[in-house]
Formats: C-alpha cells, structure tokens, sequence
C-alpha cells in the first residue's frame, strides 16, 4: 500500500512540476512576444520620427523658396494652429454646417460594424417636400475616413453639394478607421482584428450598398468612391456581377488601380523592402493596425500640431501641392489622417506598386494555389463590370495610371471620363475650385442615370 501510495504521491509531484514548467514557459513566450512588440513599436516610431521631420524641413524650404521669410512662415504656422476650427467628428462637421445627420451601423459578412454617416438635406430639416434623386454612397481613401467629403464646408464639399441638389447622402467608413473599430466578436487591440487586406473591403462595399437599399427601399443607388474608394468599387464591382447590378452608376474618382512608382525614396524602398521579403516589412510595422504610433503621437501633440504633422508628411510622400486647397484649412485637411488600416493594406499596396497589376492580394504561390487555384493572384477582371461606370482624374496625378485603367474596363459600361489638366490627386475632393469646374457636370452626369 505504501508502494502505490509512494507513486501517486510521485505522479502527483511531478504534474505539480510540469504544470509549474509549462505556466513558466507561456510567462517567458509572453514576455517575448511583448519584448517584440516593443521593438517593432520603437522601429516604427523612429522611421515615423525621421521622415516627418525630413517632410517638416522640406515643407519649410519649399515655403521658403517661395519668399517667406522664416518669420512670416513662424507667424503664418501659429495662426493657422490659433484660428483653424478642430472640429471633432464628421456628425459635428455635417450640424455645424447646418444639416441634420443619421448615424447608422452596418455589419459586414465577416462581423465588423461599420460606421455610416447619412447626410439630411436642408429642405428636408427645413420641413419641406424632400426633393429625392437618388440615394449615393460616397467612399473614402487610404488612411482616410468620411471627412474630406465635408470638410469644404457648405456649397464648396461634395456631400453638401450633392445634399443640397437633392441627393440622399450616405458617407461610408472602412473598417478600421475612426468609425468602425467595432466586431461582433473580435476586440481591435488584437491582430486578428486587423487581419484583412484591401480585397476584403469589397465587403464593405458590399455591406453599405445592401444596407441602404434595404433602408431607403430603392433598387439601384449610387456610389462615388476617390483614391482606394474607387479601388474598392473596381473590386466589388467587377468580382460580383450581382452587385454591380444595383448600382445606377458608380463613378471612380482618382481610383487607385495601376499604381506607378511612388515617386518617393522611402516608400519605394518599403516597396524594394516588402518585394524582397515580406517578412521584413512586416517584422518592422506588424501583423496589425498599420503604425498605431501615429495615434499615440496625435494624443501626445495635440491634434492641431498633429494636423500640420501630416499634412507636411503626406504632402513629402505623395508630392502633393496645394495649389488648388483653402489654405486657411490646410492642416484640417489631414485632421482625421491617418485614420486606421492594416498592415495588410499597405502590403498589397506595395504588391501593386511593384506588380504593375491590379489584382488579388498576394500569399505566396502555395497559399495562392490554396486560395485561388493558381499560383499567382489573379487579376480583377475590370472588363466584367456590368454597372455604368464614370471616371475622374487630375492630369497632374502621378500616383496612378489612369489610362490603362481606361483602357481595361468595359467600354460598353464606361459612360463618362473627365480629366482635370490642373488637378492631382486628392484635388477633386480638397480642391475648392471643384464646386466650379467638377461637381455641375458631376451631378449632370448622376442625374442621367
């Protein structure tokens, strides 16, 4: 009996030991796992400390080639951060222009919560006969949320603009950004959370067109996506005939398809970097949100230092002038930029960029014979796309190649193109001279279909 007793005793000490072993090995795989996320962070963090102030100082001597002096761009900086009006969110923006606002959550098929803003028209608060034309989505770009639809303010922004002709606007957020940082069963300081691609906010797309058909009651509606909006609305479009068949008309504006050269020494060499080994980009910013540092410097800041912050980093990026902007709103332009995105995002970006390909996000030749029974991603067959489709681009954009974009869609379907010669990228949207020379012939357009 003590013999038996003796070996329980034994098994019994040494589970103690192994369940003591095996909790110690989790703690130190814990704190591993948390010692690599602090040197991603602090990698990150330093790459984003050097390049804006790199992009101050480019900004600074571009100013002042211009003929300011150092104590005019000192004065001008100052007063800009004194007057410009920080507003909060986009509901705050819609009622301080003076129109009601709807905020709606939609849910997407794989449970992320989605914010959607729908703009009232002032005849409608007002109390009068609502003059409906039809309801649009309008769709953001890349780090962006639903503010630079806005943002003009009254009879100069897009959304107001369309409101005010009598169009029921909705204002679509990616998951992800400011808006729609919700699951149904994931929490967003997961990476699991952020594991998604531009591919997937198709499902987006599809999700906010599905929502409000079903809420309006209409059949066909309208959807105007810029930037990565408008890659959207190529994906979804083009990969669901279904879907394409409820939209009146789907107008592109500097959609993001072809992408060229960027044009800057620091993104094509995380392009060179990511195209090299992808496991080097992602060992520097992550498997989840796309450099979660920014926001932690917008808490630190300030959101109107942050502001200029961005607008002078992006500006160095992406080359962007801005000729055509309000600038007395120039920093409030990038207030809600960057507004969330995955790592992912940017990957296939980078893909892109190096591909020269508007396609499917790239695993790899094995998990691409998985998923998609090639070994390379397949292309988005632009030629499928059954709904009218427009397209609206800056004669100075050098971000993209339009013209292949053209020259690839269903030229059945393609109903209208519009260059502007004087415009780049983000001008349709932040340009004030687009109350003038685009958005008339835009709701002409609209109103044909």
């Amino acid at each position: 009996q003590r013999r038996v007793h003796g070996g329980t005793q034994k098994s019994a000490s040494f589970g103690c030991v192994k369940r003591a072993s095996t909790k110690m090995g989790m703690g130190v795989a814990k704190m591993v796992a948390t010692a690599i996320r602090w040197v991603q962070f602090l990698a990150a963090f330093s790459f984003l400390v050097f390049i804006t102030l790199e992009a101050l100082c480019v900004d600074l001597m571009h100013r002042r080639r211009k003929g300011l002096t150092w104590g005019d761009m000192f004065r001008g900086v100052l007063s800009r951060l004194k007057e410009t009006d920080y507003l909060v969110s986009v509901p705050q923006v819609i009622r301080d222009e003076g129109y009601d606002v709807e905020i709606h959550e939609v849910e997407t098929k794989d449970g992320f919560l989605l914010g959607l803003h729908r703009v009232m028209a002032r005849t409608v608060k007002d109390g009068l006969a609502p003059r409906s034309r039809g309801s649009v989505i309008l769709q953001h770009g890349l780090f962006q949320t639903s503010m630079p639809y806005v943002l003009n303010g009254r009879n100069r922004a897009l959304a107001f603009i369309l409101a005010d002709e009598g169009f029921d606007v909705w204002l679509g957020n990616n998951r992800g950004n400011l808006y729609s940082r919700k699951h149904v069963s994931m929490d967003s300081s997961s990476d699991k959370f952020w594991d998604w691609c531009v591919d997937d906010l198709a499902l987006d797309v599809e999700a906010n067109v599905d929502y409000v058909r079903s809420y309006t009651k209409e059949q066909k509606i309208y959807f105007i996506g810029h930037s990565q909006g408008g890659a959207q609305g190529l994906m979804a479009f083009s990969a669901n005939v279904e879907l394409a068949g409820k939209i009146r008309l789907f107008v592109a504006m500097a959609p993001g398809a072809f992408v060229k050269e960027f044009g800057n020494k620091w993104l094509d060499r995380l392009a060179d970097m990511y195209d090299r080994n992808p496991n080097h980009f992602f060992a520097l910013f992550g498997r989840g949100c796309f450099m979660p540092q920014l926001e932690l410097v917008r808490e630190i800041v300030g959101m109107k230092i942050f502001s200029y912050m961005a607008y002078a980093m992006f500006n160095y990026l992406f080359h962007w002038s801005h000729e055509q902007w309000d600038l007395s709103r120039e920093p409030l332009y990038f207030k809600d930029t960057p507004g969330g995105t995955s790592a992912r995002t940017l990957a296939q970006w980078m893909q892109h960029s190096r591909s020269r390909r508007f396609a499917r996000y790239d695993h790899g030749s094995d998990l691409n014979q998985a998923k998609y029974m090639q070994q390379d991603a397949p292309d988005y067959p632009l030629h499928q796309i059954e709904c009218p489709t427009a397209v609206v681009y800056g004669g100075k954009d050098r971000l993209l190649d339009f013209q292949r974009l053209i020259s690839n869609v269903n030229k059945d379907r393609l109903v209208w193109v519009k260059e502007i010669p004087q415009h780049e990228h983000m001008d349709s949207l932040n340009g004030v001279c687009c109350s003038k020379i685009l958005y008339p012939e835009l709701i002409n357009v609209l109103s044909k279909h």
